[in-house]
């Protein structure tokens, strides 16, 4: 089965979900590491975790399905981790049932949400309805925020942060170039940037995710399939100067000496 298949698939079966009783739940299986299509099913009567000291019992909202997820199937991310049959889905979001021993901080009824990149041990998977999840891979939801949102509040935000800390201080007006950017990570890095005073750079394959991209507050989009020159854009738009903070998110091929091509001296 093809990953976008069974991401249809797996969406059609959670929205149709029957639990069989209070000790059960549905929830995806996965069985062994491999192609998500040969190796994911879906079950109805998946034991409902128990939440551990320190866990709490989340009944899931929504969860994300990232890459990271379909490299944790096949067994490319965290194969140390092959203790099966276990649930997939390392984020997600939704609202404390239970709390196990020595939680602090958290209580029934709060609504959280978590990214534990599958060191949550046993019942931790999120594309279930429910989750046992350590209190120390929770963040608490704030008002207002959507479940599909908040599903999506831990892993890609905290990586761009992340990148931009290492880069140290980074001041308004300066430029950011990255590629992939019409990812979540590129999405979310472009507003956050914007709300910064930052500027960036954005190349993209595809000219409509430009244009997504300049609704989101990018400055400048550079699109493969439109035949841009990615040195000439960066030079139109810095002046001559080039850039100093470069991200590469695709890693292979030329992408890498693309960017390094359009970095300012020191850069």
């Amino acid at each position: 089965m093809k990953p976008a298949l069974f991401m249809i698939v797996l969406a059609a079966l959670v929205s149709t979900r029957t639990v069989s009783s209070s000790d059960t739940m549905f929830g995806a299986v996965l069985s062994s590491f491999g192609e998500p299509g040969n190796v994911v099913s879906f079950s109805t009567t998946l034991p409902k975790p128990v939440p551990l000291e320190s866990q709490v019992l989340v009944k899931i909202e929504a969860s994300p399905m990232h890459p990271s997820d379909f490299l944790f199937i096949r067994g490319l991310y965290r194969p140390d981790m092959d203790s099966f049959p276990q649930v997939p889905g390392a984020e997600g979001t939704g609202v404390i049932e239970a709390v196990g021993e020595g939680v602090t901080g958290f209580k029934v009824g709060d609504r959280v949400c978590f990214w534990h990149s599958y060191t949550g041990g046993p019942g931790s998977g999120s594309w279930a309805e429910y989750a046992a999840v350590g209190q120390e891979h929770l963040v608490h939801v704030p008002e207002g925020l959507g479940a599909a949102e908040a599903s999506q509040l831990v892993l890609n935000p905290l990586t761009m942060i992340g990148i931009m800390e290492q880069f140290g201080d980074v001041q308004p007006g300066e430029w950011v170039i990255q590629n992939a950017a019409n990812s979540a990570c590129g999405k979310f890095l472009v507003q956050y940037l914007k709300l910064k005073g930052i500027k960036t750079i954005n190349v993209v394959r595809h000219s409509v995710s430009g244009e997504i991209l300049k609704e989101l507050g990018a400055d400048v989009v550079v699109a493969e399939d439109a035949g841009d020159d990615l040195t000439a854009a960066v030079q139109a738009a810095t002046g001559g100067q080039g850039v100093k903070y470069a991200i590469d998110c695709v890693w292979g091929g030329g992408a890498a000496p693309a960017l390094i091509d359009t970095l300012a001296p020191g850069g």
